[in-house]
């Protein structure tokens, strides 16, 4: 308090008639000597508050700055206008031959990876169907599973970990998020391979599918109780959790109605104005109608900390027991970018994870590292590079798009087109990427094992490495 005292005594609070407070020294702290000025105590001196401000206060820039950013949403003060025409009307040179549909929208929730994942199949879809550019693939058929399944995985984790401390760091890690909203390609595999999937007409969004936070307020909160009765139960824990997961079922579908086993499904053909209707199951339309090819899919990452050409999974990360490991093969970043260039080149979309949140104006769908001036506005750059991000907790995967063109050639690409899922608002729902952000922020690709060499291919055959549950790699898009 006497820090605070003495700093208040050195200032004069003036109040412009906006509201903003503008701290000014008096008329005599241009004498004033600052010698004093250290942190070597680990306490901020009266000294060191003085010298701050008035080295604030001695340049103009510093009070416009924060004359600007006050009243101002910081986002739209850090603008750098030059990167902004660098990409106004960016075009590219290579692309999709098909790769226009009305771009989606995963509302208030996580789902981007499954968004992600369904974009690149529909266009497929749409293609051999020849069918109107608004055709969707059910999120939320694959969203109820996705969220049946991790509860189940969760108490599975749970009576792995029983005899741990409640204490210890997995127990912690799992009690912390026992689900949440995102997820990685390999799950969604999980969930097509076991219960296919379905069009959005037979099973279309809901208000709590849409926004999904309440639902997950409920569920956690039910599986935090669960988790304490698994730990607590000196009797058969399996029955215990069957009961448990009868009540998380119950919630599911009272919040998403009950997903169809059987559905008919009509539609007719843009062109021939043909009308066609089949009846089917879930599994009978993945496999007739959408034929995935997830069994050809490999996820690429690259994780400049770790051993390169290596097979790597992650503790405890996945949704359906007994289903396929999240897996990854770690390659140099330029490899990244050379796989997914090949794939777009050769005529498909590619789903990609990254660190959506740095760099990137979301009302201008722009990602470049110069969009931004943090240095003009604060004086300071952000100077981590991606590994060093990596280790300290800076950086991690947060979000998951589509890659459907780029300019330049496979070996030099200078940008991307990106397809989100946050709607049509801003730039018609596409975002533009520069090479160097993606060379930053993007940490994983997933292509078709045709596009790659054997010298990656031959990885999978590997005993995968495993990181711990809490590595930034375990993070879900």
């Amino acid at each position: 308090m006497s820090t605070l005292k003495s700093f208040l005594r050195v200032h004069i609070p003036l109040v412009n008639r906006f509201g903003s407070t503008v701290l000014q020294l008096r008329s005599f702290s241009s004498k004033m000597k600052f010698d004093k000025c250290s942190t070597t105590s680990g306490s901020i001196s009266a000294d060191c508050l003085a010298k701050w401000n008035a080295d604030f206060q001695s340049d103009k820039k510093n009070i416009l700055a924060a004359n600007s950013v006050c009243q101002s949403d910081v986002a739209d003060v850090l603008i750098n206008r030059n990167a902004v025409v660098l990409h106004t009307d960016a075009g590219f040179n290579t692309r999709m031959s098909y790769d226009e549909a009305k771009v989606t929208d995963q509302k208030s929730t996580g789902r981007c990876w499954l968004f992600a994942a369904t974009n690149i199949y529909r266009l497929r879809f749409i293609k051999k169907f020849n069918l109107e550019d608004n055709f969707e693939l059910s999120q939320s058929y694959l969203f109820f599973w996705d969220k049946l399944e991790k509860s189940n995985y969760f108490l599975e984790n749970i009576i792995q970990t029983r005899n741990e401390p409640l204490e210890s760091r997995i127990v912690h890690h799992l009690l912390s998020t026992p689900i949440n909203d995102g997820g990685q390609y390999d799950m969604f595999v999980n969930i097509i391979e076991k219960y296919g999937i379905v069009p959005k007409s037979a099973f279309p969004e809901t208000k709590h599918s849409c926004n999904s936070r309440r639902l997950n307020d409920l569920i956690i909160a039910k599986l935090r109780e669960f988790a304490m009765e698994l730990r607590d139960c000196s009797g058969d824990v399996q029955k215990l959790k069957d009961a448990q997961m009868t009540v998380i079922y119950r919630i599911m579908v009272i919040f998403f109605g009950v997903p169809p086993s059987k559905f008919t499904w009509g539609f007719r053909d843009k062109k021939e104005k043909q009308y066609f209707e089949h009846t089917v199951s879930p599994h009978e339309f993945a496999t007739k109608f959408v034929a995935f090819d997830t069994g050809d899919m490999i996820s690429l990452i690259s994780d400049p900390r770790n051993e390169y050409y290596k097979l790597y999974t992650v503790e405890y990360l996945g949704n359906i027991v007994g289903g396929n490991p999240v897996r990854y093969v770690n390659v140099p970043i330029d490899e990244l970018s050379k796989y997914a260039a090949k794939t777009i080149a050769g005529g498909d979309p590619v789903w990609f994870g990254c660190d959506v949140g740095k760099h990137f104006s979301r009302d201008l769908h722009i990602m470049d590292l110069e969009i931004f001036d943090y240095n003009l506005v604060f004086g300071t750059e952000l100077a981590q590079n991606r590994e060093q991000r990596l280790r300290y907790g800076q950086s991690l995967m947060t979000h998951a798009m589509v890659l459907n063109a780029f300019h330049g050639d496979a070996e030099k690409v200078t940008r991307w087109r990106v397809e989100n899922s946050w709607g049509d608002k801003a730039n018609k729902g596409f975002a533009t990427m520069t090479h160097e952000w993606f060379k930053q922020y993007v940490y994983q690709v997933v292509v078709n094992k045709s596009v790659l060499p054997s010298k990656i291919t031959d990885v999978l055959s590997q005993t995968p490495i495993a990181f711990p549950a809490w590595d930034p790699m375990g993070s879900l898009a």
